[in-house]
């Protein structure tokens, strides 16, 4: 029975995302307190005298809905690998129930060797993204509502799932083939694996950039003061790190061309990293009177 398409939730979080993100963009002093509050975090958050009781939880938290989507994702594609490899003879019931609540009327559209390479790059993104809030990232005190919180867990949860819920063999209607043949991927997804490797790769070099910023030469933090990033794509944008998240769900949305659900992820991720590149970059120009005029926000030489 479904209960919580996916969607509906996603082009509702969008949605909001966007009119949200716009109010406060070009009438943020004419909105009541609590909507800042809400919606800013991090170095941007609400500093405004008036305040409105939220319940907020420390930045570095972002770890724990990395840990959950590293699980999630790594349960998912062993699931995916059984199925495909003949190991297994069908999803295990928790997970078609899972499946059922979000979709009860899927079907297939994507073959199972896009679905088996999705979901690997989705599972190597989480799983680094994992490692780097733990060992790489030195966090500010900042803190972010549960709102926030929740939102990663969510979106961690959506994309996993949406992958699985129009894969062969998950459906309950279309194409039940399971066999994995790499082969019946086309040279377009091909590249689509490419440049998703080369954003996971720039993204991870990002992080390390804006971690060495609060460190010595010796790897230890001295800092948490926000300082100017410099070097290789932080000489272009704001907020590259951002800019290669989207690259990544542009690509696996290319990758599962077909899937029906997974643009609703994408356009999510193009929403909310949009308005957070958006505000950092503003926030930036606004703290350090040097900071370099020809940077953009967020796409190189763009936007």
């Amino acid at each position: 029975m479904e209960i919580f398409s996916l969607k509906v939730c996603f082009s509702l979080i969008t949605f909001l995302t966007v009119v949200l993100g716009l109010l406060i963009n070009v009438a943020e002093n004419r909105l009541p307190a609590f909507v800042s509050q809400l919606y800013r975090y991090g170095k941007f958050s609400y500093k405004g005298s008036e305040r409105y009781w939220t319940l907020r939880v420390p930045k570095s938290w972002f770890r724990h809905f990395y840990f959950f989507g590293s699980i999630y994702a790594t349960l998912v594609f062993a699931v995916i690998v059984c199925l495909y490899l003949n190991y297994v003879a069908a999803p295990p019931a928790y997970l078609v129930y899972v499946l059922d609540i979000v979709d009860s009327h899927r079907k297939s559209n994507v073959s199972s060797a896009a679905v088996f390479v999705a979901s690997f790059l989705l599972m190597i993104q989480c799983w680094r993204r994992c490692y780097e809030t733990i060992f790489v990232s030195v966090f500010s005190p900042g803190k972010m509502d549960v709102g926030h919180y929740l939102l990663g867990l969510i979106h961690y949860f959506g994309a996993v799932t949406a992958i699985a819920v129009e894969a062969p063999g998950f459906s309950n209607q279309g194409n039940s083939n399971i066999s994995l043949r790499l082969n019946d991927l086309s040279l377009f997804q091909y590249a689509a694996m490419t440049a998703f490797l080369w954003a996971w790769i720039v993204q991870y070099d990002c992080t390390c950039i804006l971690a060495n910023l609060r460190k010595n030469l010796k790897g230890d933090v001295v800092t948490v003061k926000h300082k100017i990033p410099q070097d290789r794509m932080f000489n272009l944008v704001s907020s590259p790190h951002m800019f290669c998240e989207i690259v990544m769900y542009v690509c696996l949305t290319f990758i599962l061309w077909g899937n029906t659900t997974f643009p609703f992820i994408l356009m999510w991720v193009l929403a909310n990293q949009v308005e957070t590149a958006m505000l950092s970059h503003w926030w930036y120009r606004s703290q350090f009177p040097n900071y370099p005029k020809s940077r953009r926000a967020l796409v190189p030489f763009l936007l």
